[in-house]
């Protein structure tokens, strides 16, 4: 009787405890049935996660997320902030997915192992209320699977959409990479016909200048001519003059003559005697005295005649002369064009060479694109039209080397040509210089005709005023040049002020950050995720205050470098003022104003160099600091990457949405990274731009300097023609003053060469100029070679990636399997139940269940295989991921 009494108390016990459970599964399956009646389809599902409202949501939010990253990905890095908002929306909505997937997961284990008692304790009873449950409880599960059928059908049409979506980006990738390289030959045809007319224009110049030098000889050996000439003349003056004094003393003689032969004649009168050796020495005389008169007038005859003969050729070397100065002229104007027409080129080639750079940077960026898309190897070399960028190069080059070499045989045909027009004129040259020794011995006479001292007078008048005109102009310039020196030191210093607030708000940034990163370590110990979240939404605001505030020193950082360029600017216009002004003085003043305007480029020149570095530096340290601020931010979004990649295992929906997120964030990623180098890359073209702007303020300096050098040589050949005018005056001056014109002249010749000089020292800082762009094109290579260590980071990532999506296939192939067993198990547990409740009466059937229990424990170890085997999946190598909380049963790596 006791143990009656005890297997009767066990089984009321257990009794009790099976009402329970069916009492609360037929309360879960009331609330279900009213909420289907009432609810309709939103909340059919018992649930959550399972309501098609929510999975209708789920899938217009991976269309739109999709769409978003395809516009994103078209339309550039302006779509990132849309790309952004959608996922953090999605991200909600994904959150509550999971806790939806888990209460799902919990009801599901609890009406399993309600299943499972029912199974293992009705086993030898019969019950209609229990099969009416067991009934409610397969429909139930039938309406999860129909939930789970709708809901994969619906992700399968997202992923179709994807690859839609996937599709209309290689298709612009190609389009952008095939547009970008018939841009990139374009510009190349265009910079190999610039670099033609470059060679052409730089070869005209160097004959310009080579015709210059020629005619410059030429105008020396006129010059010695000239001064040969003066000495000569001085001999004939002195020849003149004795032939003077001889004249004088045969006309005494003949005075002196005739007053014998009146003697004569009277004393012959007196005495008889003597008349006839008289009257023939009388005959002797008057016959000297008739030679001597022809001779006198065939002197004067020829004197008539020479200077008639001087005056024309003189009239014919003056019109030569002046038709040389103006050919002279001429010359120099077309130097000075062609100069300028190679710096217009030379700028054309800069900008053309800028334009490739880009285009072959943006192409770059496209393939880079074009490889993340369609999975396919990196590292390919730039190909054009299917010839690659050494070989377009090489035909380049080539083509350009026989350009220059026919160019070169027809230089060396031209130079032939000009030799022998130049030894023509070598010819012609000294015919005159023999017809003006000629004229030049025979100028006694036309010397005493010239103009008088009055004129002379009046120019040294005229001069003396311009030379106080001049030192006026040059005190206002000194003046001028004063103020805009203290104008570029003010703006120094609000330049320091504002890189040292600069600096202050990068070390803010840098300590919030600091905070920022302590605060997520404490959240993630502590795993209060509304908590991270409201932080993470109050330093994403500090931050964009911070960059707002960024963005306004930048401006003003902006501003006063225009305002520095302005200031350059008003400098070089007083400095083409002051030379506008020294162009109108007069030509003795060229000298001081040459020196002033030499020392006044070299200040200037100091000081652009002093602010170039100091510019640079500044920039160099804030290219430093963005390099920085995109590490810390790249590491923060791999961090964010990781995590995200550590959710892959909850199951195929959820792998799907985290595989959503994850092409979101690396879309993110891939956005950020181009914005950071389309930032870094403007700033490379801005120290370009600064470089090339500061080698055209120095050509044109030096421009300003051949300008003022050929005023000079203008002035000289002015000076020359007054000296040539002044000549006449030279004949009644003393021979003092002849000394001090040709030390006049020498100094003037001094003073050019001076000049010549200062142009030296000009082009040597011009060459300076150069190797600083090509140390700031050496700063572009690392900076391209930076470009490339992080584009190899970023693919060993992605290698990562793909193995962990390798692995995250491998378990999908594992849950499936999993849920076809659960499937078949869930198929044959009705009928199970349905043999074992008449296996005491029948016991046939009773063999039939026994072989049909040993079918379900195959299927149950196949389960259990299945489950060990994803818990014995070998760790990742990529390590920081974290664990999986999401899924029933123990934590697994994934």
């Amino acid at each position: 009787p006791v143990a009656c009494g005890d297997m009767n108390g066990e089984s009321s016990s257990v009794d009790q405890a099976k009402a329970e459970k069916i009492a609360a599964a037929k309360r879960k399956l009331r609330e279900y049935e009213s909420r289907r009646v009432n609810g309709g389809d939103s909340s059919s599902s018992p649930v959550p996660s399972m309501a098609s409202n929510g999975g209708t949501e789920y899938l217009n939010g991976r269309h739109s997320v999709h769409s978003q990253y395809h516009e994103g990905e078209v339309s550039g890095p302006m779509g990132g902030e849309a790309v952004l908002q959608a996922l953090e929306g999605k991200t909600s909505e994904c959150e509550t997915l999971k806790k939806q997937l888990a209460d799902m997961h919990v009801l599901y284990s609890q009406a399993y192992s309600a299943y499972n008692e029912l199974a293992a304790r009705e086993s030898g009873r019969s019950s209609a209320h229990g099969e009416t449950q067991i009934v409610q409880l397969q429909s139930a599960l039938a309406l999860l699977v129909e939930e789970k059928t709708e809901l994969l059908s619906r992700l399968r049409v997202g992923n179709e959409r994807v690859g839609q979506l996937e599709e209309q980006l290689r298709i612009a990738t190609t389009h952008d990479n095939t547009s970008s390289s018939r841009e990139e030959q374009r510009l190349r045809d265009e910079l190999i016909h610039a670099q033609k007319m470059v060679a052409a224009h730089v070869e005209e110049l160097n004959s310009l200048r080579r015709e210059n030098a020629t005619t410059q000889s030429m105008t020396r050996g006129l010059q010695q001519d000239k001064s040969e000439a003066q000495a000569r003349l001085r001999g004939i003056y002195q020849e003149k003059e004795r032939l003077e004094g001889e004249i004088k003393e045969l006309r005494k003689e003949l005075a002196s003559k005739e007053m014998n032969i009146r003697q004569l004649r009277s004393h012959g009168a007196a005495n008889g005697e003597n008349h006839p050796v008289n009257g023939q020495h009388e005959e002797e005389l008057r016959a000297e005295i008739e030679s001597l008169r022809g001779q006198l007038e065939r002197t004067r005859r020829e004197a008539v005649e020479s200077f008639q003969m001087h005056s024309l050729r003189e009239r014919e070397l003056s019109e030569r002369v002046h038709a040389l100065t103006k050919e002279v002229a001429e010359v120099t104007d077309d130097l000075s064009i062609s100069r300028v027409r190679v710096s217009q080129l030379e700028d054309d080639v800069e900008s053309a060479r800028g334009q490739i750079v880009m285009m072959s940077g943006r192409k770059d960026e496209g393939e880079s694109k074009g490889r993340e898309g369609e999975g396919m190897e990196g590292g390919r070399g730039s190909v054009v039209g299917g010839v690659s960028e050494e070989e377009a190069m090489r035909r380049v080059d080539e083509t350009a080397r026989r350009i220059t070499m026919a160019f070169e045989e027809r230089m060396m045909e031209e130079r032939e040509e000009k030799r022998k027009r130049e030894e023509e004129k070598e010819s012609e040259l000294e015919l005159l210089r023999s017809a003006v020794r000629e004229l030049r011995l025979k100028m006694e006479l036309a010397e005493k005709k010239m103009a008088e001292d009055d004129g002379r007078a009046g120019s040294l008048h005229e001069i003396l005023q311009d030379l106080q005109n001049e030192k006026a102009t040059v005190s206002r310039a000194l003046t001028q040049n004063r103020e805009l020196k203290e104008q570029v030191i003010a703006l120094e210093d609000r330049l320091i002020v504002l890189t040292d607030e600069k600096l202050k708000s990068e070390l803010e940034r840098q300590a919030l950050e600091f905070e920022l990163r302590g605060m997520r370590k404490g959240q993630e110990e502590e795993g209060d995720e509304r908590e991270e979240e409201n932080e993470e939404e109050i330093v994403s605001e500090r931050e964009k205050e911070l960059e707002s505030q960024l963005g306004v020193k930048e401006r003003m950082l902006v501003e006063m470098r225009e305002e520095l360029r302005r200031s350059q600017n008003e400098n070089d216009s007083m400095n083409a003022i002051m030379q506008q002004n020294g162009e109108d003085e007069n030509q003795n003043s060229i000298v001081v104003e040459l020196t002033q305007a030499v020392g006044r480029v070299n200040s200037l020149t100091q000081e652009n160099m002093e602010l170039r570095e100091r510019v640079e530096e500044l920039q160099g340290g804030e290219t430093l600091q963005r390099l920085a601020m995109m590490e810390t931010q790249l590491r923060f979004m791999q961090q964010d990457n990781e995590m995200l990649r550590g959710q892959l295992g909850g199951g195929e929906r959820k792998e799907k949405e985290e595989e959503v997120r994850v092409e979101g964030h690396e879309s993110q990623l891939i956005t950020v990274l181009q914005e950071r180098l389309a930032a870094s890359e403007e700033e490379r073209d801005g120290l370009m731009r600064e470089g090339k702007e500061r080698m055209e303020e120095m050509q044109g300096r030096i421009e300003e300097s051949e300008k003022r050098r050929e005023t000079a040589e203008q002035r000289m050949e002015e000076l020359e023609r007054r000296m040539t005018g002044m000549d006449t005056y030279k004949a009644k001056s003393n021979e003092r003053e002849m000394p001090e014109g040709t030390s006049k002249m020498r100094e003037m010749e001094e003073e050019l060469e001076r000049e010549r000089e200062e142009r030296k020292k000009l082009e040597h800082v011009r060459t300076a100029l150069e190797q600083e762009n090509e140390t700031i094109a050496d700063h572009v290579v690392l900076y391209q070679h930076y470009r490339k260590v992080m584009r190899e980071r970023l693919r060993v990532k992605d290698e990562e990636l793909r193995e962990a999506e390798g692995e995250r296939l491998r378990i999908a192939h594992t849950c499936t399997q999993l849920q076809h067993s659960l499937n078949a198990l869930m198929q044959h547990q009705p009928h199970l139940l349905s043999v074992s409740e008449h296996g005491e009466t029948n016991g046939e059937e009773g063999g039939d269940g026994k072989e049909k229990m040993e079918g379900e424990k195959e299927v149950v170890t196949r389960i259990h295989e299945l489950i060990k085997d994803i818990q014995t999946i070998p760790p990742s190598r990529m390590t920081g991921i974290p664990k999986c909380t999401q899924c029933i049963g123990r934590t697994m790596d994934v």
